[in-house]
């Protein structure tokens, strides 16, 4: 998905690059100096700026990305730790239980607190 995004980003920049080499304008629908003039009546702006602010904001985008990935990748380590402190605790109390030692299952409801 990310690369297919990132290829028809590249070819938007090309074809923009392409149409009118320095000093090339970009056309934008509304904003300021509507009606000024430009491609439907909106606002004309520097193709360097367009550029710029193009990759400025997928720049941001990757780097949300990658903390969203991050925070997942994190939760999903907690989550593995959390139910490895659980099966450990259950091992410890069927083995408590099956030695049929009630001084052991007490032992071992304690240890499973303790891991909470």
């Amino acid at each position: 998905m990310e690369l297919k995004w990132r290829s028809r980003l590249a070819c938007m920049c090309a074809s923009w690059s392409n149409s009118g080499g320095a000093g090339a304008v970009f056309p934008v629908a509304g904003g300021a100096g509507a009606g000024t003039g430009g491609a439907g009546g909106g606002a004309v702006v520097p193709l360097e700026y367009a550029n710029s602010r193009l990759w400025g904001v997928t720049s941001e985008y990757e780097n949300l990305l990658n903390i969203q990935r991050d925070q997942h990748h994190a939760a999903l380590r907690r989550s593995d730790a959390e139910a490895a402190k659980l099966r450990n605790a259950l091992a410890l109390l069927e083995a408590s239980t099956a030695a049929g030692d009630e001084g052991a299952v007490a032992a071992a409801a304690v240890a499973a607190e303790e891991l909470r």
